[in-house]
């Protein structure tokens, strides 16, 4: 199965290289700075018919479709055909492909793929994670030691304050921050200690299924900002590091809500 996904996880970034990014067909859904693109449709379509034809009787939970999540999955596949779908539609190379496969209720495979580098961050259950099938590991240290990742979450605007707040204090106990506009991504780069931490205030499982697992699989810890876990099924806000930062910043995290 691994190299199955593998190859259709190729195809689909090939298909996102190919878009003729001059005659897209965009539209909002929820808000304005909420879009989808004729190939946000056609490659989850592409996924749906491969990624079945490997495992026929796993349900299919993707970003750009009517599918509902359930209260178990005995087999899924929780697909996000691009995210960051928004640099994809102005020509800003950061976006990837993510599919995570489950078995009873549990990521057991993420693979997350960026074909603009051609970087394929990848994890089984129990056997660490991999960049181009290499080992990766999470970077050691404190917040003040590298450079924080953070998503705005602009789909919902009732966060945007709490979450610049945040960032203001996280810029201050860290080396620097960045926003980068894809969820998946980031997480593979705290996964593979490019950035030291990542938080957002609220993802959609597609955003963090497979990056959350490969995060995992590389030495870290995840969660909600409350430190409960995350479900598969529910909109959640998240941090994710490695153990001493990810403490570190919820202390921080506390301190200013606390103080405002």
């Amino acid at each position: 199965m691994e190299q199955s996904i593998f190859k259709i996880i190729k195809q689909a970034g090939q298909m996102m290289l190919d878009a003729k990014l001059d005659s897209l067909d965009t539209h909002s859904k929820t808000n304005f700075r909420d879009v989808v693109t004729d190939y946000d449709i056609k490659i989850q379509q592409f996924l749906k018919e491969e990624l079945l034809k490997i495992c026929s009787d796993a349900l299919f939970i993707g970003e750009e479709s009517d599918s509902n999540p359930k209260n178990y999955y005995k087999k899924a596949f929780i697909v996000d055909p691009i995210d960051g779908t928004a640099n994809f539609t102005f020509g800003y190379r950061h976006s990837c492909c993510s599919i995570a496969y489950v078995e009873d209720d549990k990521v057991i495979m993420g693979a997350v793929y960026n074909p603009y580098m051609d970087e394929l961050f990848s994890a089984k259950k129990g056997e660490g994670a991999k960049l181009n099938g290499k080992p990766i590991k999470v970077m050691d240290g404190n917040l003040k030691d590298g450079i924080v990742i953070f998503g705005t979450s602009p789909y919902s605007t009732s966060a945007t304050e709490t979450t610049f707040k945040l960032a203001k204090a996280t810029y201050e106990a860290s080396m620097d921050v960045r926003r980068t506009g894809s969820a998946a991504l980031d997480l593979c780069y705290v996964a593979a200690g490019r950035n030291i931490l990542y938080f957002e205030g609220n993802l959609a499982p597609w955003d963090y299924a497979a990056a959350a697992f490969i995060l995992e699989e590389a030495g870290g810890v995840y969660s909600d900002w409350n430190e409960a876990p995350m479900t598969l099924r529910d909109k959640t806000s998240i941090v994710g590091a490695n153990p001493k930062a990810y403490k570190e910043w919820l202390k921080l995290k506390d301190s200013v809500l606390k103080s405002n």
